[in-house]
């Protein structure tokens, strides 16, 4: 109940203790959310941070959210030189992906554009884990047979390499019949 003060104003009572639940790492990422340990890792890790209150997890993941995220994953700090024509030099972003582009990791959509705002596509994630793996000396190791996907030619040539060295090392699975379409960011980054 709020108390008014002779000044006019108003004096709340004390909020309750601000300590996080244990249930749950966002509002909207309890226990029961399929992804909640990968997202309560990730988390911890400082790897994300969402809003501070909502980390939106069925919500699409921009090419630039997912660089930010891998280097993170990896402990890569960011900087270097020019990004691309379509990263503005002072966007939050531009150094994660200037950093990428000088390792290797994202050439781009074309020479010029990295595809800001862009969904990323589960191929690109896989693309991007294997040439970070690549940079940073890591390897997977094969824990299951290769699995035939229903959509596998969905698959792009370019991925393809990538896609079936992480299924091998059981960072990603199918989907309903098999499909390659169960493929999120912030599952791929805890199993790496």
């Amino acid at each position: 109940m709020y108390k008014r003060q002779n000044n006019g104003s108003v004096s709340l009572p004390p909020a309750e203790s601000a300590q996080p639940r244990q249930d749950r790492v966002f509002d909207d990422v309890d226990e029961g959310h399929w992804a909640f340990r990968y997202i309560k890792d990730l988390k911890v890790r400082g790897v994300i941070s969402g809003d501070g209150v909502y980390y939106y997890p069925e919500a699409p993941v921009t090419r630039e959210e997912f660089v930010k995220m891998l280097l993170g994953a990896f402990a890569v700090e960011p900087g270097g030189g020019e990004a691309f024509a379509d990263v503005e030099p002072d966007a939050w972003y531009a150094a994660y992906v200037a950093k990428a582009k000088e390792l290797g990791i994202v050439i781009g959509i074309s020479e010029e554009q990295f595809g800001t705002g862009k969904s990323i596509t589960r191929e690109d994630i896989a693309v991007l884990c294997s040439r970070m793996l690549a940079y940073t000396g890591g390897t997977l190791k094969k824990v299951q047979m290769p699995a035939a996907f229903t959509d596998a030619q969905d698959i792009s040539d370019y991925a393809r390499p990538a896609v079936e060295a992480m299924q091998q090392a059981g960072i990603i699975n199918g989907y309903e019949a098999v499909s390659y379409t169960h493929l999120r960011a912030h599952e791929t980054l805890r199993h790496l």
